[in-house]
């Protein structure tokens, strides 16, 4: 850089460091958060259409509405409940839906309308099921495709079809994915 260049880097910096800042007198307000927060990792936090905020703690989803927390948790007697695993990742797609996964017990769809929870599985016997039951990423293409990143490859899963398209890496194949652990 010139001498020239550094005299007018400088004159730029000190009109700008010499300006004076407005800010907003912003107020927080401390929330108190559920006891079982303080004992597990909070792996999923997004903010939904109509503005709650969810968040995933250990094996319970959570739903802030701004005053309180809402837990949903594993109902053994109900089987539209929420899977009985550790929450890993979390997904508010353009619908309303509330896509969370899981570690080992697949991918769950939380209807909040509803308050229910409809359970996706791999099953090696159903080439248009998940990959694999260890979920680790969700999104929502364009087209309104659901797309999951799991430990065994990437499923997309087609929202009109109600299928999974799977994808995986194939040795030797430099078409198919690098790796599995998407």
């Amino acid at each position: 850089m010139s001498i020239k260049g550094i005299v007018v880097f400088l004159l730029i910096f000190y009109q700008c460091c010499n300006q004076h800042t407005y800010s907003q007198d912003i107020p927080f307000t401390k929330i108190v958060l559920p006891k079982e927060f303080w004992n597990s990792l909070t792996t999923g936090i997004i903010q939904d259409k109509v503005g709650y905020m969810w968040f995933t703690s250990g094996t319970v989803l959570y739903r802030y509405d701004g005053y309180k927390f809402t837990p949903f948790t594993h109902d053994p007697a109900n089987i539209n409940s929420l899977s009985k695993a550790r929450l890993t990742t979390l997904y508010a797609d353009r619908t309303g839906y509330i896509w969370i996964g899981t570690d080992g017990s697949g991918l769950d769809k939380f209807d909040p309308k509803k308050g229910t929870f409809v359970h996706y599985r791999s099953n090696r016997y159903n080439q248009f099921s998940i990959i694999c039951d260890t979920i680790r990423s969700v999104l929502e293409d364009k087209n309104g495709n659901i797309w999951v990143g799991t430990k065994g490859g990437l499923s997309k899963y087609d929202t009109t079809t109600r299928k999974f398209t799977n994808f995986k890496s194939i040795l030797n194949d430099p078409r198919s994915l690098s790796h599995n652990h998407v």
